[in-house]
């Protein structure tokens, strides 16, 4: 799955993006290598975290509506912020990626969650140290 995953993102992502994405699955990873987790689930959903990142504001809120998310004002206003929701939709349909927890990790890399699983946290952080890696670089 993942050379299809990168074929996907060398067509839909912009290559300073996928090299983000790439060091996120790294992490993800590298996090989840203790024992008891499960280091391939966790470089997955790091590597498919931003499949929707570069989606226009409309296609994001049309698959959105299309799913039955809850479009609060914000969300609204900034569709931007669902496009981790409707990574956990492409991952789902167009990767086949059923595992409950990898879709709850992925939807939940940018805002967090109140109840999120140890695979939610791993990608949550991830996604979390590249960014400040990122920043700190600039």
């Amino acid at each position: 799955m993942r050379e299809q995953v990168l074929t996907y993102l060398s067509e839909n992502v912009p290559p300073e993006r996928v090299n983000h994405i790439l060091r996120v699955e790294q992490t993800a990873a590298d996090l989840a290598a203790v024992p008891g987790l499960d280091k391939q689930k966790a470089a997955t959903a790091g590597i498919v975290h931003y499949l929707a990142k570069c989606f226009k504001p409309q296609r994001l809120l049309h698959i959105a509506r299309e799913e039955g998310l809850i479009l609060d004002d914000i969300l609204k206003k900034n569709p931007h912020l669902l496009h981790a929701d409707v990574s956990a939709i492409v991952a789902r349909d167009t990767f086949r990626v059923k595992d409950e927890q990898m879709l709850s990790a992925i939807s939940n890399h940018t805002l967090g969650s109140a109840q999120m699983s140890l695979l939610s946290c791993i990608v949550f952080l991830a996604y979390s140290i590249e960014l400040v890696g990122a920043i700190l670089l600039l």
